[in-house]
């Protein structure tokens, strides 16, 4: 089970729902991925935190952070130049991910969407697999000469993007 917290701490035992040692995190809310799911993130209280939910075998409680990723403005090749400084849209993505889990995507980074990993035929009593591959997504961005697309994690998941490759429509002169 990777890691994605900042100073925690990890447990591997018997079937537990209190996390102790986090004493250097009392007061500070921390983020937990128990048995690979995301939990309820929880204060820490006499060095120690209940998990919600079911019991835990293993377990990692820490600091929880943001990851950001933002493309730069895309270069497409005209008939008329360069996109470079003319409307454009994207309309959609398609995100080449590596063993990720949980993502928050879109055009505008105060108005993310998040990307559905669990599929209908996962067991609901375990955490989805990590996924591998290609993820389309689409946006319901205006027209601008930005053409940014912006990609956040904020949860204790991993989160590896191999490639973003954009459909863009772009405006002639």
């Amino acid at each position: 089970m990777d890691f994605f917290v900042d100073s925690g701490l990890t447990y591997n035992g018997a079937l537990t729902s209190v996390l102790t040692g986090l004493d250097h995190l009392e007061g500070e809310t921390v983020q937990i991925l128990g048995n690979g799911s995301v939990r309820e993130p929880k204060v820490v209280t006499a060095g120690q935190v209940i998990v919600s939910g079911e019991k835990v075998t293993k377990a990692h409680a820490g600091l929880g952070y943001d990851s950001f990723l933002e493309t730069l403005t895309p270069e497409a090749p005209t008939a008329q130049g360069s996109s470079i400084g003319r409307k454009q849209r994207i309309h959609k993505c398609t995100v080449n991910l590596y063993r990720t889990m949980g993502l928050l995507y879109g055009h505008d980074i105060n108005k993310l969407d998040r990307l559905p990993f669990r599929k209908t035929d996962d067991p609901m009593d375990s955490a989805p697999p990590l996924f591998t591959g290609p993820k389309d997504v689409s946006f319901t961005a205006g027209w601008d000469t930005i053409g940014k697309v912006f990609l956040k994690q904020d949860q204790p998941l991993p989160f590896t993007v191999l490639s973003i490759v954009p459909r863009m429509d772009i405006e002639n002169p």
